[in-house]
């Protein structure tokens, strides 16, 4: 029983001392940090400008890759926002945008034709409540 626990003792201390090390040790060539020091780092991409939205004209929105593209749009209160949704991938996504009840299923490489008053002057999410966290876009509403 003294030698199980001796060996199961050791074998967590040795885990333990790889874990640290492996947390706390530089793994680039030049010692400054971590992953391949000779790796540039990708720039973030620049926002693309917000789409306009005129009052009853069709406009695409597409799913792809599990992002919204356009990704924003700016509309004037009480236009008809009408938005003919395409997903592009091999999965359901969905469209909802929460504040004006809004829900809809897209299956996948299908599209589907919403329509809504847009509302007051703010700034409101839409996304897919399926893939809320990487998925989702903004209507910003001004005069």
């Amino acid at each position: 029983m003294a030698r199980r626990r001796r060996v199961v003792t050791v074998l967590t201390v040795a885990a333990v001392a790889l874990a640290a090390a492996g947390c706390t040790l530089p793994t680039t060539k030049d010692g400054k940090g971590y992953g391949p020091s000779d790796q540039v780092a990708r720039a973030a991409k620049p926002a693309k400008a917000p789409v306009t939205l005129r009052s009853g004209v069709r406009t695409k929105l597409s799913g792809h890759n599990y992002l919204w593209n356009p990704g924003a749009y700016v509309v004037t209160p009480g236009a008809t926002v009408v938005l003919d949704i395409v997903n592009d991938d091999t999965s359901q996504h969905n469209f909802t945008f929460r504040d004006l009840g809004v829900s809809q299923n897209i299956p996948a490489e299908a599209h589907k034709l919403v329509r809504f008053k847009a509302p007051d002057p703010g700034k409101y999410r839409f996304y897919c409540k399926y893939h809320g966290q990487e998925m989702q876009g903004w209507l910003t509403v001004k005069q």
